[in-house]
């Protein structure tokens, strides 16, 4: 069975990229609604793309398993950005050419998950050993700093791969 390496799907990868209009709250103008239905209806043409290009192919490198994983999973639950028929395709990608083996799962929370949780680590957390402080570094205020330039929260769908990664793990 042939091998699809990152360097053949990147390029579908980049374009599943959700699009940073999508994370205000506010009414958005109606130009920008019809460019994000647009998006949305693209995204599930390039989703399809994606899975015709992957064929029958259900052996990956951890990079490749890691880089597919972490970009389609957003697509595998609820946000504004998803419509039924892309979490549809997602999730036989997932099923059906990923194995959430440990390397794997390593790989999505190491270099794709915990970069975007290292800037602004919780206040009552020593970032040296991980262990719970007895009081919060930076002064009692420091919770309301911490909340301030999260950048997990400008990459939606992350808690949908959190929570893959989570579901996928073994009890042990």
């Amino acid at each position: 069975m042939p091998q699809i390496s990152l360097s053949d799907i990147q390029p579908t990868l980049d374009k599943l990229r959700i699009p940073s209009e999508l994370l205000k709250d506010e009414q958005l103008p109606e130009e920008d609604v019809v460019r994000l239905e647009q998006w949305k209806a693209a995204s599930v043409t390039k989703l399809s793309e994606l899975k015709d290009l992957l064929g029958d192919t259900q052996v990956f490198d951890v990079e490749t398993a890691a880089a597919l994983v972490y970009t389609v999973t957003p697509f595998n639950g609820d946000g504004n950005w998803v419509v039924d028929d892309a979490r549809k395709i997602t999730q036989g990608i997932l099923e059906g050419h990923v194995t959430p083996d440990l390397p794997v799962l390593e790989r999505i929370l190491s270099f794709y998950v915990k970069p975007l949780f290292k800037p602004t680590p919780h206040p009552m957390l020593n970032p040296d050993t991980a262990r719970k402080l007895p009081r919060a570094l930076g002064g009692p205020l420091a919770q309301l700093d911490h909340f301030e330039g999260q950048i997990w929260k400008t990459h939606l769908g992350v808690e949908n791969v959190l929570l893959w990664c989570v579901t996928n793990m073994e009890v042990s």
